[in-house]
């Protein structure tokens, strides 16, 4: 038997969810819907680097909670950085995905 006191999680080391209290959304349950976006993370991951989006659905779902999605596609996280980095959140925007790219517009 493992003595957990003892022992650090992954959380407690290498990080843990960058939005820990929003509901986590899967970017397919996104694509043509309108959102909020309010913050944006970044973390590199197995596959590469992901955007960690938070935001809200303008018309109320979630009961306007706070949500979270990883997206991966290149051109949706140098948007989402650009805005970033330019203080330009919250913005609106609709993540597209054609048959190979994400973006949002």
């Amino acid at each position: 038997m493992v003595d957990q006191k003892n022992h650090k999680t992954f959380g407690d080391t290498v990080g843990g969810k960058a939005f820990p209290d929003a509901v986590e959304v899967h970017v397919k349950d996104l694509i043509g819907t309108q959102i909020l976006v309010k913050d944006v993370a970044f973390k590199n991951m197995q596959f590469g680097e992901v955007a960690i989006l938070l935001f809200v659905y303008p018309d109320g779902a979630e009961g306007g909670k706070d949500c979270s999605a990883l997206v991966g596609g290149m051109v949706v996280r140098d948007k989402v950085r650009e805005a970033k980095q330019k203080r330009l959140l919250p913005l609106l925007g609709t993540i597209i995905h054609d048959e190979v790219y994400y973006d949002i517009i």
